[in-house]
C-alpha cells in the first residue's frame, strides 16, 4: 500500500471547491484548511485540452504550496490518451487514475 492509499481515509477532499470556486476564493479556502493533516484534490479531465492543461497546472501548484506538516495529493482521472497528451503536467507529481470516469455534476 502506497502513502496515498494509506492516508486517503483521513484526507479532506477539496475537489468540489477546486471545480466551483474562482481561483482567489479557492486559495483563501485552502488557507482555512492549513490545520488539516492531509488534503486530496481529484480532477477529471474534460477533453478540452486548454482547460485541462490549466487545471492540471493548478493541481501542480496545489501540491507545491502545502503548509509545513500538511500532506497533499492531486489525482487526475484521464484516459491513457489524455494522460499521454498531458504528460508534462502529470510529471508535476499528479497521480494518474485511469479508472472509469465519474458521473459529472449537472
Amino acid at each position: 500500500m502506497d502513502e496515498y492509499q494509506a492516508l486517503l481515509s483521513i484526507a479532506v477532499d477539496v475537489s468540489k471547491e477546486f471545480m466551483y470556486m474562482v481561483h482567489a476564493d479557492f486559495h483563501d479556502f485552502l488557507k482555512s484548511k492549513a490545520g488539516e493533516a492531509v488534503l486530496v484534490l481529484k480532477y477529471q479531465l474534460r477533453g478540452d485540452y486548454g482547460a485541462d492543461q490549466g487545471r492540471l497546472l493548478r493541481l501542480g501548484k496545489f501540491l507545491d504550496h502545502a503548509p509545513a506538516g500538511q500532506k497533499r495529493f492531486a489525482v487526475g482521472r484521464a484516459t491513457p490518451e489524455a494522460h499521454q497528451a498531458h504528460a508534462e503536467e502529470f510529471a508535476l507529481g499528479i497521480k494518474w487514475d485511469n479508472s472509469e470516469p465519474e458521473k459529472q455534476d449537472s
